[in-house]
């Protein structure tokens, strides 16, 4: 590579790092206004979908005498992907604690798109791509609402970002960490129970290395529903009876 083909390629990456940082300051300063500034952040909290049956089980939950009720609580109360992530935000800083947390995790997420995009698109593409998906009106939302929206939207993206790195250099740590990104997912939402299997599609026709390509196909399944599988193990072996079943419960969502 040449001299000016090294200095084009830097200025390049100055640019992409200053567009990005913009987008995600102004996108932080936003949602830090409307978590601080406005006055009706408890409202706001609460105009998701299912918001007073979450934070009910939220606060059962933080009132555990001990991890043991903690538990009994979780598996007699069902679907606790929909709520329990939100729980140590909440329990350090109620609605503020859990908007900051979705807040962190949409700028990850941002980020992760724009990467994304640009190494596909081109980086005028991915600024677009970026910019649209911040201003969306979900996206403006679920960051400030009481949703598991705020858990696996951004966690989508960033499991996305991930599985295109691990193709692209047949990475099984990038594997490992995209696919558990997407357990995650499915444990917090039960309409993303075939995810795994898109992305295990995706690895199966996109893999470089042919040896290595049905052991990642493998991994993706596996470890794509490691989180959901082990929990119904815990439930299975607990001996707790299901007191009433959740709101948004997989049969609710399928």
């Amino acid at each position: 590579m040449s001299a000016t083909e090294m200095t084009t390629e830097r200025g390049w990456a100055g640019t992409s790092a200053q567009t990005l940082t913009a987008i995600l300051v102004a996108f932080a300063l936003l949602h830090l206004a409307l978590t601080f500034a406005l006055p009706d952040v408890e409202v706001r909290f609460m105009l998701g979908d299912r918001a007073l049956d979450r934070l009910d089980k939220l606060r059962s939950l933080l009132a555990a005498a001990n991890l043991s009720e903690g538990l009994a609580i979780l598996i007699a109360q069902g679907s606790p992907g929909d709520y329990a992530l939100l729980a140590p935000a909440y329990a350090l800083g109620g609605a503020f604690g859990v908007m900051l947390q979705s807040l962190a995790l949409y700028l990850v997420a941002l980020a992760c798109l724009f990467h994304l995009v640009r190494a596909e698109f081109g980086e005028n593409t991915a600024i677009v791509a970026t910019v649209i998906y911040a201003l969306l009106p979900a996206t403006i939302f679920h960051p400030q609402a009481l949703v598991s929206e705020a858990i696996s939207n951004p966690l989508i993206i960033i499991a996305a970002y991930l599985v295109m790195r691990a193709v692209r250099s047949a990475n099984f740590m990038s594997l490992g960490a995209a696919t558990g990104l997407v357990s995650v997912v499915v444990f917090t939402r039960h309409a993303y129970l075939l995810l795994p299997l898109l992305a295990a599609l995706f690895i199966l026709f996109f893999w470089p290395r042919r040896e290595s390509r049905r052991l990642a196909t493998v991994a993706a399944v596996a470890l794509g529903y490691a989180v959901p599988v082990v929990w119904s193990l815990v439930v299975l072996v607990t001996p707790v009876e299901t007191e009433r079943a959740s709101a948004g419960g997989l049969g609710a969502n399928l």
